[in-house]
């Protein structure tokens, strides 16, 4: 009975650190696809671990990102249309 929880501890644990792993991954792609556009107002840029879909609206910048392992992510930037 112990070993079962144990077990379902490692698990848990395995699962929670991907599940990390895949939002950091979209988060880095996203602050990526900031510092790479132009004042571009819609686009799509194609990375190793998966897609990045943007779009401007008003002073935000819109950001999807799919990632090839599995996972959507959704993040709302401000956008002042200067890189640095």
């Amino acid at each position: 009975m112990t070993l079962s929880f144990y077990l379902t501890s490692i698990v848990d644990n395995q699962k929670n650190l991907h599940s990390q792993k895949s939002f950091l991954t979209a988060q880095l792609m996203a602050k990526m696809t900031v510092s790479v556009i132009d004042n571009q107002t819609d686009g799509e840029i194609v990375f190793n671990h998966g897609q990045v879909q943007y779009q401007k609206t008003g002073e935000s910048l819109v950001i999807s990102v799919s990632l090839k392992a599995g996972g959507d992510y959704r993040f709302k930037v401000p956008f002042s249309g200067k890189t640095n």
